[in-house]
Order: C-alpha cells, then sequence, then structure tokens
C-alpha cells in the first residue's frame, strides 16, 4: 500500500502535464484518491485510471475548438462516471468508473478506454467495449453497426462476430458518427466522435 501511495504524487504530475489545459486536473484526482483509500491499492488504481483516461481525451483535442465541423453538435455525450450497476461484469471494483456513452434507448452501451482516432493511432486501438442491458441481452449473433459520418451521408458498415463485448472500431474519418446498432432482435444508435491522432 505505501509503494502505491508514494508513487501517486509522481503518476498524478505527470497526467497533470499531460494535459496541462484541464485546470486543476491533478488535485481533482488527489482528492478522489483520498476518499477512495477505503478500498486499498484498487481505490488508488481507479483513481489514477480515470486521470489517464481523462488525460488521454485531452490529449485527442475533444473540445469544440478542436473537432472537426462535423464532429461538433454530436449528440451522444461521452460520460466519464461510475458504470450503471449492469455494466460492471469483468470489473473488480464495485464501483468502477469509466468514459462510456449511452444508446439512445438505453439497450447497450459504449464504454471506450481512450478517445478514437481516425486514422487509427499508431501505438493506441481504437477500443471499444459493447455492452447490452439485461433488457436486450446478447445470443452471441453478431453485432451489426451501420455508422454515418454527419454533414456528409457516408456510410460504413462493421461488426462484431460474437455480439457485443470486446471489439476495435476503426471508422474512415475524423468527425461525429451516428452508430445505427442491431443484435440479435434489439438495436439502439448513438454517436461517438472520432478526432485525428497527435
Amino acid at each position: 500500500m505505501n509503494d502505491v501511495e508514494d508513487l501517486l504524487p509522481e503518476t498524478l504530475t505527470a497526467v497533470g502535464h499531460d494535459a496541462p489545459h484541464i485546470p486543476g486536473l491533478a488535485e481533482v484526482v488527489r482528492r478522489r484518491a483520498r476518499r477512495q483509500r477505503a478500498t486499498g491499492v484498487a481505490g488508488l488504481a481507479a483513481a489514477v485510471a480515470t486521470a489517464a483516461v481523462t488525460a488521454s481525451w485531452a490529449r485527442a483535442g475533444t473540445g469544440d475548438d478542436d473537432l472537426p465541423a462535423a464532429a461538433r453538435g454530436c449528440t451522444s455525450a461521452v460520460e466519464n462516471a461510475v458504470l450503471p450497476a449492469w455494466a460492471r461484469f469483468g470489473f473488480s471494483e464495485p464501483e468502477p468508473r469509466a468514459s462510456f456513452v449511452r444508446g439512445s434507448l438505453g439497450r447497450i452501451l459504449a464504454i471506450l478506454g481512450t478517445a478514437l482516432n481516425s486514422p487509427p493511432a499508431p501505438d493506441q486501438h481504437n477500443k471499444v467495449v459493447w455492452v447490452a442491458s439485461p433488457d436486450a441481452p446478447s445470443d452471441r449473433s453478431p453485432l451489426r453497426i451501420t455508422a454515418t459520418l454527419a454533414g456528409t451521408g457516408q456510410v460504413v458498415r462493421r461488426e462484431v462476430p460474437n455480439g457485443p463485448g470486446p471489439s476495435i472500431v476503426d471508422l474512415p474519418a475524423p468527425g461525429c458518427w451516428h452508430l445505427d446498432l442491431a443484435w440479435g432482435p434489439h438495436t439502439d444508435s448513438l454517436d461517438l466522435v472520432y478526432v485525428p491522432p497527435r
């Protein structure tokens, strides 16, 4: 425990350096870490992981001024919050925090590890973990994705072979992509923003 606590200030300083245009980021995470110390190393790790994802999004330039014109006005917000209870399978923390986008009908969640890049960044994948709600469970049939780039009419299709779960979703241009999703008899939709890698 002491080793982890000793490393925390150094880690937070690095995170703050990576995202200097988010005022007080390191201090916010320090406060969160103090609140989560009761959960031990997992609590500290969760605080650092949250900071790292936030910094990653910041480095990718997800503010409106940095987005391509087509990405502005995307209707599906990226939340950085505690996952809904039904989307926590596989997480060790009782209330894991993550960056995610909710489907407009509430039937699916897209959990994002980092900012999504187009073209893909050489050092990271466009990882999306799809989690279907208990009201729209996966029957292991493919998750079919029809993605439309806002303002252009460009349409591409992708498929996750075994239904909602871990995936890499690469799309051909930066901007706001509207995704129509279908798995088994279920459907939902959401928007994902892709930005140029930095």
